[in-house]
């Protein structure tokens, strides 16, 4: 009866702490309802399966037996929560695993009081006390497991992954759990108890770096997957761009010389209105001539939204100086760079302080490319690239992407922010550039 109460505590326990972790999961309707249905049905199973003859007084029955119990959890992570099969396997390994852990500190302690304490047991009115304490080692650990799964609000891990590692984690767990109770070893090596006790302690936590590996290396490739996937549309986007200010150019260049004959003839429209019309297309006759036709189209596309918004865009720009970049990388670096600097203008109350400056020039052993303008409030910073707080769940992907053309290009990036004034420079050195241009002009003989 106590083996059996004690396994339903132990599910208990287990399920609490899928609950704590997967508590930002979307939930089915009448969550409640099924969170205690599951709590009956788990803990209940455990205490009937105990009485089971052939799952107890014996390692293989009671390794099934551990299995069974995480069976359970699992049904309840998919029964309570909108998940799949991996993100719920992630879950209720990483509760099982804590869990477990929890049991082999409580574990430790008792070994180490019952060398103090020959007379004590687990039916001892210490045991609680024991119990308490490795609660309170446990908790700082749930924390910050928690703020870590934070970090990854779409959990999802390849499925052979989550088999063979839900397979080995569980063997390898439970085994060592096994020997411990059942002291699988000679009396004579008692110290070898306090081994295998320590061993599984470690082993617990080397589950927790390999199940975060496989988050992170997720979260990587969603993000990069994101970014090929904004590349992407930029290109698209590029040749409209590039299609419509071209249209947009040969159409008012002509509507000027029009309305130019029309203050010439006399006709009846008034001067004022013809000399109004006539500025108001002028800006998109303007047209930007930097010697590289990708930047020309972003200068010129940027600029009208910097004079629809009251900013003074300032260019200095050598576009020769980029010929070594592929067009679409052109439009994707400078394209962000310039619409960062614009949203962060924007938020700039004073209309004189709205002001971007861009410069591109060679410079002694390479090419140099700087943008500077004002911002307001803070700008934060996580792995050494600011931050956007207009969308956290695709925050930076904009400066994710201007860092990955510059590394791409073996370009030296440096940013800062202070005093309310933002700046990014980057530096490409000449004997990168020669490399590239001699490995695109090698693959070119080979496509020919």
């Amino acid at each position: 009866m106590i083996d059996a109460i004690f396994n339903a505590l132990l599910e208990l326990g287990y399920l609490a702490l899928i609950f704590v972790f997967a508590r930002n999961l979307p939930r089915y309707r009448y969550f409640i309802l099924r969170a205690i249905a599951s709590i009956l049905v788990c803990c209940g199973g455990a205490f009937g399966l105990s009485f089971v003859p052939f799952l107890s007084n014996n390692v293989p029955g009671e390794f099934a037996l551990y299995l069974l119990f995480f069976l359970l959890g699992l049904g309840s992570t998919l029964f309570v929560f909108k998940n799949k099969f991996p993100e719920a396997s992630f879950f209720s390994v990483l509760a099982y695993n804590t869990r477990h852990l929890a049991y082999l500190i409580w574990q430790a302690l008792f070994i180490i009081v019952h060398h103090a304490y020959p007379e004590l047991t687990t039916t001892s009115w210490q045991s609680p006390l024991l119990v308490l304490a490795s609660i309170g080692v446990i908790v700082p650990a749930v924390i910050w497991l928690s703020r870590q799964i934070s970090k990854f609000p779409d959990v999802t891990l390849p499925p052979v992954r989550v088999v063979l590692f839900l397979f080995f984690s569980l063997l390898a767990d439970n085994l060592i759990n096994l020997a411990v109770i059942n002291r699988a070893y000679p009396e004579d090596f008692e110290w070898l108890g306090s081994l295998i006790n320590g061993i599984g302690m470690i082993w617990c936590i080397m589950i927790y770096v390999v199940m975060f590996s496989f988050a992170k290396e997720k979260r990587l490739q969603s993000e990069i997957a994101a970014i090929e996937q904004m590349r992407h549309q930029e290109a698209k986007q590029y040749e409209i761009n590039k299609k419509t200010i071209d249209l947009i150019n040969i159409k008012t260049h002509d509507l000027r010389h029009q309305i130019r004959e029309l203050k010439r003839s006399g006709r009846v429209v008034t001067k004022e209105v013809l000399d109004e019309i006539e500025e108001a297309t002028r800006i998109y006759n303007t047209r930007m001539r930097t010697g590289n036709e990708s930047l020309d189209v972003i200068l010129q596309e940027k600029s009208l939204i910097c004079k629809d918004n009251g900013i003074s865009f300032n260019c200095i720009i050598d576009g020769q100086a980029m010929s070594f970049m592929r067009e679409s990388d052109i439009y994707s670096l400078f394209g962000n760079i310039v619409d960062n600097a614009i949203e962060a203008s924007i938020s700039v109350s004073n209309l004189s302080e709205r002001v971007i400056t861009l410069k591109i020039s060679k410079v002694a052993g390479g090419v140099f490319a700087y943008e500077e303008n004002r911002y307001s409030g803070k700008v934060f910073f996580k792995d050494g690239l600011p931050v956007s707080q207009k969308n956290q769940d695709y925050h930076g992907f904009g400066m994710k992407s201007i860092k990955q053309i510059s590394d791409s290009y073996y370009g030296t990036m440096d940013i800062a922010a202070k005093n309310g004034l933002f700046s990014i420079g980057i530096y490409f050195d000449d004997g990168a550039i020669q490399k590239i241009v001699a490995a695109r002009e090698k693959q070119q003989e080979q496509a020919n």
